[in-house]
């Protein structure tokens, strides 16, 4: 028993050493890019955090140092990792130096996602500096299992939009707006479509109203399923926010219909949350959502951008 403590000791020891020779990728990725690049993905909680080494400046400008992570698994969506907690590195933001950026601000008890990659040996984040997980407020795991040969974006965004067991749909409902947005940047619109779809008829009247309300708010759908305004059985904020995302599809249907036959991007691209802007299969995969959808004036304006989008080159 002491012989193997001293074993583990000094293999942690070994770990920590080698964490400040690093190497540095700082990349922003989008959450569709970080999934394929990943080689293993795991669901967890993070358990501690050390840092080792010293600061450095990176060339793109912020000071760095190497983080150790140790995350207790809830799920393993993609590859292996060995019995017990999920150790990996990452070069983030330098504690003690003040800075701004879009750092990934990790701290002990987050849920997350974390998109890893294995180098050197060692688990390590797909990228560094940048976030490079997503949040995962589910307390519980949802009872949720992944068909054979589901894209591992989907299985994301299926745990995302499910309830935890146990969980209160009261829960549930306040994190479904939120979570909505990064399941739409995993998995893609018509994914998410269907899946809030599924809500919408859970017979747990809370679930079904906001399933319908965010879709509606995130472009997914139409308002047919939302009651009136002036309804007395919803809440005050629920009928404002009702009002609030009616107002704001008839804006965007106007803007719609004033963009020229050619030349211009589609307005609707810059009031979605779930696009992810500098990726184009996430861009395009928004414009042919879009370009099927009832609304005539969303439809021509995702058509014409599809049109320069995917236009051949001219040589």
């Amino acid at each position: 028993m002491r012989t193997g403590y001293l074993v583990y000791v000094l293999a942690t020891l070994l770990i920590g050493c080698s964490a400040p020779t690093l190497p540095l990728h700082i990349r922003q990725l989008s959450t569709r890019e970080a999934i394929a690049q990943s080689s293993t993905i795991v669901v967890g909680v993070v358990q501690a955090i050390s840092f080792f080494g010293t600061a450095q400046q990176a060339k793109e400008g912020p000071w760095v140092r190497p983080w150790r992570v140790e995350v207790r698994p809830s799920c393993i969506l993609k590859g292996k990792i060995r019995r017990g907690a999920a150790i990996f590195f990452i070069n983030n933001y330098a504690p003690g130096i003040v800075q701004n950026g879009n750092f990934e601000w990790l701290k002990v008890g987050d849920s997350r996602v974390f998109f890893l990659m294995t180098e050197g040996g060692r688990l390590r984040s797909v990228s560094d500096l940048y976030a490079t997980s997503i949040e995962f407020p589910h307390a519980t795991m949802p009872a949720v299992f992944r068909t054979e040969g589901e894209p591992v974006g989907e299985g994301i965004a299926r745990l995302l939009l499910s309830r935890g067991l146990g969980e209160p749909p009261q829960t549930f409902v306040r994190m479904l707006p939120r979570v909505t947005t990064e399941a739409l940047k995993s998995a893609g619109y018509p994914f998410v479509s269907s899946l809030l779809g599924h809500l919408a008829t859970t017979e747990i009247p809370e679930v079904e109203l906001e399933a319908c309300l965010t879709a509606y708010e995130q472009v997914l759908g139409g308002d047919q399923c939302l009651p009136a305004e002036e309804d007395s059985n919803i809440a005050p904020e629920i009928s404002q926010r009702i009002r609030t995302a009616r107002q704001r599809r008839a804006y965007l249907h106007q803007l719609a219909e004033q963009v020229p036959s050619e030349g211009s991007d589609c307005p609707l691209l810059h009031y979605t949350y779930g696009v992810e802007p500098g990726d184009p299969v996430s861009v395009i995969g928004f414009l042919k959502f879009l370009a099927q959808q009832p609304d005539p004036a969303f439809r021509a304006c995702a058509m014409r951008q599809l049109h320069e989008l995917t236009a051949p080159v001219a040589q």
